[in-house]
């Protein structure tokens, strides 16, 4: 199997800062994505889907400005219950 091109991983050409900072990730041994969400901590959790009337599948593949309102729409939900 052919390693990809870095532009096929990315989907994008890289420009000489991408080439540079990419260089410097794999020199240091690589990077660990740690981003979390501490507000939206057991939220798919099917109670919270429910009161909101979404099905925890449907909530997985909604849209990000979808899932940006749910949360809100969540938030209220606890604060009322």
């Amino acid at each position: 199997m052919t390693a990809l091109k870095e532009e096929e991983k990315f989907g994008y050409v890289l420009s000489e800062y991408d080439e540079i900072l990419i260089k410097q990730i794999k020199e240091l041994g690589g990077f660990h994505n740690a981003h979390s969400h501490i507000d939206r901590n057991s939220t798919l959790q099917l109670r919270y889907l429910q009161a909101v009337g979404i099905d925890p599948i449907e909530g997985a593949s909604l849209p990000l400005r979808v899932k940006q309102n749910l949360v809100g729409e969540l938030r209220n939900y606890l604060v009322s219950a």
